[in-house]
């Protein structure tokens, strides 16, 4: 409960904090044109995530927005899940409306899907043939899924050399959850059309030596920052924080508190029969639960690095 309020807490703020910058007039539009958008497996196991792309959009607009020239930014939405689920997917189209596609965000709601694997080649179609894409500038794509593609005999490949000839770009993200051969086949999709292929990363701040440190937890792999960081440099994405030297591997003992859980995992505070206050285990730390990830940066950094290619500094 504490966790939602805080997200919710965290939306409204950032609702009424967000600069009239993000939502241009057609007078101030000056730099060249980048299209930005979000293909979200909608599916129930994808809540966490789908709350993190809202808590974000109006921080990663915005940033790159700041480039100069300005660029002339549009977002638009694609949602897959499967074909059994009841609403199997819908396409929101590109606007420089920030706020209309933090309101269809809202409206999301995480259902269905039902086994694991999911329709992503839906969604890569429909992102590379129903998008209002434009003419000139960068387009970029942000797949977003923690299951693998359901074969349903889509020539994906031929789907994404399509793509790759309309040069839009497929960054693929794998969030908690995700299996080697899905996210072997999430890397292929990125590398077919020159995108990149990240691993979600989860973070959240911890006291630690009476300091507060960002803990991330990248797939099994468990790091915290070398020091505390100013509020810029923890919204940065994991590759940004390692190329730093910001973040180092987590203690062990901090480790195991973030480690994902596991089926059947179990823990046992002493010995079995009751043993003497000397031989029973120390009862554990609380387990790290992760509020937040690095979604924000890594859209940040691959909408500038295009933007940069079209010409604007920042």
């Amino acid at each position: 409960m504490a966790r939602r309020s805080a997200l919710a807490l965290a939306l409204v703020l950032g609702a009424l904090a967000a600069p009239a910058a993000a939502q241009p007039g057609a007078e101030t539009l000056r730099g060249p044109r980048i299209d930005v958008v979000f293909a979200i497996d909608a599916t129930g196991s994808m809540a966490d995530e789908i709350q993190q792309v809202k808590q974000h959009l109006w921080a990663t607009a915005n940033g790159i927005l700041q480039g100069d020239p300005q660029p002339d930014v549009r977002f638009g939405l694609v949602v897959y899940r499967d074909r059994s689920d009841s609403e199997h997917t819908r396409v929101v189209p590109l606007t420089r409306d920030v706020d209309a596609i933090h309101r269809e965000l809202m409206n999301l709601q995480a259902t269905g899907g039902g086994d694991y694997p999911e329709d992503v080649d839906a969604a890569l179609q429909l992102a590379v043939d129903e998008m209002n894409w434009s003419d000139t500038g960068a387009r970029l794509v942000f797949l977003i899924g923690d299951a693998p593609p359901k074969d349903y005999g889509v020539d994906r490949n031929g789907l994404l050399e399509r793509a790759r000839r309309a040069e839009i770009t497929f960054h693929t993200v794998q969030a908690s959850g995700m299996t080697p051969e899905g996210g072997t086949l999430f890397t292929q999709i990125a590398q077919l059309t020159g995108g990149e292929a990240e691993i979600l990363t989860y973070r959240q701040m911890i006291a630690h030596n009476g300091r507060q440190r960002l803990l991330l937890r990248r797939g099994e792999e468990v790091f915290m920052s070398r020091r505390p960081l100013r509020e810029r440099e923890r919204a940065l994405s994991f590759r940004e924080l390692r190329s730093r030297n910001l973040i180092q591997p987590a203690p062990a003992a901090v480790a195991r508190r973030a480690a994902p859980a596991r089926p059947g995992r179990r823990m046992t505070r002493g010995r079995a029969g009751g043993g003497s206050p000397r031989s029973a285990a120390p009862a554990a730390a609380a387990p790290v639960e992760f509020s937040d990830s690095d979604i924000g940066g890594i859209v940040n950094r691959e909408a500038r690095r295009a933007a940069e290619a079209e010409g604007v500094a920042y």
